[in-house]
């Protein structure tokens, strides 16, 4: 029976409670962990079923509805429609949980802007987008797999914008893996060229239901090209109050000579 619901995939699965080499508790527990048959509705069917630790049984065992004999067949007719609704009811769930999930997926994969997401608490890297890996100049083999905290300052050649280097918990995504912190910051990554970028970035530790930490993930872009205009721009604009402050020097030594 356990073989068949796999093939077949039933849409509802009445079940007996005393049957020979398995009762159907142990039966329905197995269906329900199964990933193949954990979602068709089982509605246990049973004369032992009267008393309330039964029923906790049953349910305990992950049915999602029962009778008892002798079977009304209106009310089996009503308990199995009723199962059918709910199952499409989550049915349409899931399909709109994995639609959701597939636009995710696709937003992140194609973002210009870099997205690492770390499992906690260990920080073992688990998705790189395609603009992180060009912003460090290295393939996922390098710098994702198997890199957790310890290695990923090493790994991707971090350091602060004076040039000393992170250490292993101060870098945004490892503040937010092991203390559940959020943080903005601006560091240095050099490039397998040896170029260094200048990559501004934002991580945030990811909860569950129970807000215990599970994840972190951090957004950073690539902001070099920024720096560098504004260092070019400030360069011209000390040049420009230098050469008003010696035009103004040179106005006022010529004001004095013709006074005297």
């Amino acid at each position: 029976g356990l073989e068949k619901a796999k093939i077949h995939s039933p849409d509802t699965i009445l079940l007996d409670i005393k049957m020979p080499g398995m009762d159907g508790y142990e039966v329905c527990k197995r269906l329900k962990e199964d990933e193949n048959t954990k979602n068709i509705p089982v509605i246990l069917i049973s004369a032992v079923m009267k008393e309330s630790k039964d029923f906790v049984k049953g349910l305990d065992s992950g049915a999602d509805a029962y009778l008892t004999k002798p079977i009304d067949e209106l009310v089996l007719a009503a308990q199995i429609k009723t199962a059918l609704r709910l199952k499409a009811a989550e049915d349409y769930l899931r399909m709109q949980k994995g639609l959701l999930e597939d636009m995710l997926q696709a937003a992140m994969d194609n973002s210009q802007a870099g997205i690492a997401i770390a499992d906690a608490p260990d920080g073992k890297l688990r998705y790189v987008n395609d603009a992180a890996l060009l912003i460090r100049g290295k393939g996922k083999e390098e710098i994702v797999n198997g890199v957790g905290i310890t290695e990923y300052v090493a790994s991707w050649q971090i350091s602060h914008l004076d040039g000393t280097p992170y250490k292993e918990d101060e870098v945004p995504l490892a503040r937010a893996v092991l203390y559940g912190e959020t943080c903005s910051e601006e560091f240095i990554v050099r490039r397998t060229d040896e170029v260094d970028r200048v990559v501004w970035a934002n991580a945030a530790p990811i909860r569950d239901a129970q807000d215990e930490v599970v994840a972190g993930i951090v957004v950073f872009l690539d902001v070099t090209e920024r720096k560098q205009a504004e260092a070019e721009h400030e360069k011209l604009s000390a040049q420009l109050l230098q050469s008003q402050k010696m035009e103004s020097i040179g106005r006022l030594a010529g004001g004095i000579a013709h006074d005297f």
